[in-house]
């Protein structure tokens, strides 16, 4: 009376499919991690509401992207404590 071992991971995909680029899995992680919203309550919203939570993902994504750059700039900037003659 041996057990076989439960496999709890809902395919084993999950984590390959958020790396390897889908989309939509990738969305979906978002939503979970940063919007807690499970990726089921996301997927099964109407095609309009999904479309703008991922414009406005896309919109917070670059917004952060710049604010990064700025400051890598701002970090590579002189400080202007020795004036240069």
């Amino acid at each position: 009376m041996c057990a076989e071992p439960v496999d709890r991971r809902s395919g084993g995909r999950g984590k390959k499919l958020i790396k390897d680029g889908d989309a939509e899995a990738s969305v979906a992680h978002f939503c979970l991690q940063k919007l807690h919203i499970l990726p089921s309550e996301f997927l099964g919203l109407p095609i309009k509401d999904r479309a703008f939570i991922i414009a406005s993902i896309q919109a917070r994504i670059d917004s952060e992207k710049k604010a990064a750059r700025e400051a890598k700039a701002k970090a590579k900037a002189p400080r202007g404590r020795h004036r240069r003659r």
